[in-house]
């Protein structure tokens, strides 16, 4: 249920982070590790696998875009857009 567990040097305390699930999310993000920011691609890579969970080859005769992660190294299929970045602190500092 847990995505990461961390224990403070300190006091020994154990404190999880709870795993969020891609399928409810608003944007598309990867289905294994729940990155927000996966790259968008014109056609499937030779090189890395395409996901082939059932929900992602639905998405995909549906016409869902083709993702890529680049931390698991997988492709995968999904009719959501990827987030916007937000304007941040970065480019209104002028």
């Amino acid at each position: 249920m847990y995505s990461a567990v961390y224990r403070c040097k300190k006091c020994a305390t154990r404190r999880g982070l709870r795993r969020s699930y891609a399928l409810f999310a608003q944007h598309c993000c990867c289905p294994k590790c729940g990155n927000p920011e996966p790259q968008r691609r014109s056609k499937p890579d030779r090189i890395d696998k395409v996901l082939a969970a059932p929900l992602s080859m639905v998405q995909r005769l549906l016409g869902g875009h083709l993702y890529h992660c680049v931390y698991c190294r997988i492709q995968f299929y999904d009719l959501r857009n990827v987030k916007e970045p937000e304007v941040g602190d970065a480019t209104s500092a002028n």
